[in-house]
């Protein structure tokens, strides 16, 4: 059902990329410090893009050339990344308006080809003391090998959702039609914005959430979390189907929703700043893969803990990431204390939607608290990822300018680095307030590519230990003829990365991200689809499968699947003890 509650201008552009990181446990941030060439690799955009230049309606251009939010996500196929920014104009009279757009970039950080316009005439316009109420999201679907962005859009006169898919190549779907390729999806009287994504493989559907603003005054209004799927297998009609709905029905104010997807559990972990009852803090709720909640039916559960500080801005923004190997969810969020200093927090959440506490901790889990000799008390705007080589989740934020990062371990500790001494990422990010920078993870490269604003020019850096080479991609196909000895799998091999492919094949084990130094079985060479049988297997026993695919640049694996064997009819097991009788 519906929720029923009613409550960018780039004309000489430098992006800049800084080397390669050491990996997380060697972390040390004054090397960190000294690897931070900013010369280095200086990539001018064609000076076409004035041709990008445009006036918005009703806005006077007074400063052009500004980006103010950044957001990446990677294409897994052909192994480089989307780009997708806010860039700025602004008017005393209206404030600041905003304009989407997108630019391909190489694994490297390399462009490709022209920036280009996603939001179709649609434009967004706030005061300015709201800018970080502007939040868009993009996400990859491997499966039908296209992007989606979503985003907050002013072209009706009020803030809505709105859509683009967008192809590998960057052309937007549906723009052939000669229509608007923009599509809307939300429906809300009085506007909604905020917008987040995850991407669900096996239905093939995007889960987006945003804030449903419940007044006439966008960002002084009670508001509800509501959520709607976008079928990516249809992007001319993706919302055939598919109503909005309200994922935590609450009284209080809702606000600033992020997303992660459970590939293992087919569920959904939405989180959000709530507010303002007994003061702030970070909720969440817990969906399946249609949409029901699971656990808590209302108001969803609390999962910040400590003091709850009353205001609207006491939480702010909070992110949320999945890892694949224990299956849970590291949220984090910046927090405002009794001193006023923003600090980020975060808590690791169980796949059942309870909190996880590692030995030893009581309460939040202090992320960055870096007030003493850092240029700001303000760190502000996390982001989270899961680095899948280094098996952590890389949480990245704003400290006023610098951009910095922690490791943060599936238990909550802390890697590498301590809270008050995170390391360097980038040191000329753009303010605070206006600066969230973005990150993905490189699943072929095995390393972390952060993005950010430095006013006029957008940033890149890679994070990691990992390192790209022109590995082969390969893809993990269903499980099948499952027994309690064996099994068989699918697999395709769908690009070699310029160099011959000499094995392909699958590997399994009982532990996550199985590889050839265990069990593994070979299926032949080269391109195309291959099976193979898995046997030698224990009954009633979980199994993970990863299809991979060799040549003399590296071996690239597909995404991991699991299946348990079942027990064997009439099989059992014989005991002798110390006396010689048998069980």
């Amino acid at each position: 059902m519906f929720c029923k509650r009613t409550t960018m201008c780039l004309l000489f552009v430098v992006l800049l990329f800084f080397p390669i990181l050491s990996s997380a446990s060697d972390f040390s941030p004054r090397d960190i410090l000294d690897t931070g060439d900013e010369t280095l690799n200086r990539l001018l955009l064609d000076a076409r893009q004035s041709e990008l230049q445009r006036e918005m309606p009703g806005a006077e251009i007074i400063t052009a050339g500004i980006i103010v939010k950044t957001f990446i996500a990677y294409d897994s196929i052909h192994n480089r990344y989307l780009l997708v920014y806010l860039k700025r104009a602004y008017d005393p009279d209206i404030g600041s308006c905003y304009r989407l757009y997108g630019q391909l970039a190489s694994h490297t950080g390399e462009l490709l080809g022209d920036p280009f316009e996603i939001s179709s005439g649609g434009y967004f316009c706030t005061g300015v003391s709201y800018w970080s109420y502007l939040r868009a999201d993009v996400a990859f679907d491997r499966v039908n090998r296209h992007f989606l962005v979503v985003w907050p859009d002013f072209r009706n006169g009020k803030s809505e959702v709105f859509g683009q898919f967008i192809g590998c190549d960057g052309s937007l779907i549906g723009a052939e039609e000669g229509n608007d390729p923009n599509f809307r999806i939300s429906s809300n009287a009085y506007g909604a914005g905020v917008a987040n994504l995850a991407f669900d493989p096996r239905e093939k559907r995007f889960l987006v959430a945003w804030t449903n603003y419940n007044g006439e005054v966008y960002y002084a209004s009670d508001g509800d979390i509501c959520a709607r799927f976008v079928d990516s297998s249809s992007p001319l009609s993706p919302l055939s189907g598919s109503e909005e709905f309200i994922v935590a029905p609450s009284t209080t104010q809702q606000a600033s929703p992020a997303v992660a997807f459970d590939r293992h559990n087919r569920n959904f972990l939405v989180v959000w700043h709530d507010c303002c009852d007994t003061g702030s803090l970070v909720k969440g709720q817990l969906l399946d893969d249609k949409g029901i909640r699971l656990g808590a039916a209302n108001g969803g559960f609390a999962i910040s803990e400590g003091s709850h500080i009353s205001g609207i801005h006491a939480f702010s923004q909070p992110e949320v990431g999945w890892e694949s190997r224990s299956h849970r969810f590291l949220v984090a969020w910046t927090q405002i204390n009794g001193d006023g200093y923003q600090r980020i927090y975060g808590h690791v959440v169980n796949r059942n939607g309870s909190l996880f506490y590692k030995p030893g901790q009581q309460g939040n889990i202090v992320i960055a608290d870096n007030t003493i000799y850092k240029s700001s008390p303000f760190n502000v705007n996390p982001n989270v990822i899961f680095d899948r080589t280094g098996g952590n989740f890389l949480v990245v934020y704003t400290n006023q300018d610098p951009i910095y990062g922690q490791y943060i371990a599936p238990d909550g500790a802390l890697v590498g680095t301590s809270a008050e001494e995170n390391f360097l990422i980038g040191d000329r990010g753009y303010g605070s307030t206006f600066n969230k920078p973005g990150v993905a993870f490189n699943s072929r490269c095995g390393q972390c590519m952060v993005c950010w604003s430095e006013l006029e020019y957008m940033a890149l850096a890679t994070v990691g230990n990992g390192g790209c080479a022109n590995l082969p991609v390969v893809k993990t196909g269903e499980i099948g003829n499952v027994t309690g000895i064996s099994a068989t799998c699918d697999g395709r091999v769908e690009l070699d990365g310029g160099l011959d492919v000499t094995a392909r094949g699958f590997c399994w084990g009982v532990n996550p991200n199985p590889g050839l130094q265990g069990n593994h079985t070979v299926a032949g060479k080269g391109l195309g689809n291959f099976e193979g049988s898995i046997s030698g297997l224990s009954p009633n026993t979980t199994y993970y499968v990863r299809a991979f695919a060799a040549s003399s640049g590296g071996t690239g694996f597909g995404v991991e699947r699991s299946f348990t064997t079942p027990v064997i009819p009439g099989l059992f097991l014989v005991f002798f003890d110390t006396d010689s009788k048998t069980y």
